[in-house]
């Protein structure tokens, strides 16, 4: 049986199911859109993973529509590059706030 999903449960099956979809080699983000048939899905962006792989990442979600996109390889570089910002300006500022706490003397200064 085929049921037709809508938006607002397909976000809300992304969001129950991200962390473990992020988790999965090869694949680079998620999204709620059309597939290439124009019908409702979660798009999982993948780069480089096999049929197999995909299957394995499908096989835990059950019924939900998945529509899997391999983007420009431009795009992919440009996602790593941003997760790389975004990870050295976190650890920077991580650091910093580290500092600034030994300098008062820990949490409870």
């Amino acid at each position: 049986m085929n049921k037709k999903w809508t938006k607002e449960q397909l976000i809300a099956a992304r969001d129950l199911h991200k962390s473990w979809i992020d988790g999965q080699p090869g694949v680079y983000g998620t999204a709620v859109g059309n597939d290439h048939d124009g019908r409702l899905a979660l798009k999982i962006f993948v780069n480089g993973i096999s049929a197999d792989e995909m299957v394995r990442v499908a096989e835990p979600l059950g019924d939900i529509p998945l529509s899997f996109v391999e983007p420009d390889p431009t795009f992919v570089n440009y996602i790593e590059s941003l997760r790389s910002s975004f990870t050295s300006s976190t650890e920077s500022q991580n650091d910093c706030y580290h500092r600034r706490l030994d300098r008062n003397g820990g949490a409870n200064a």
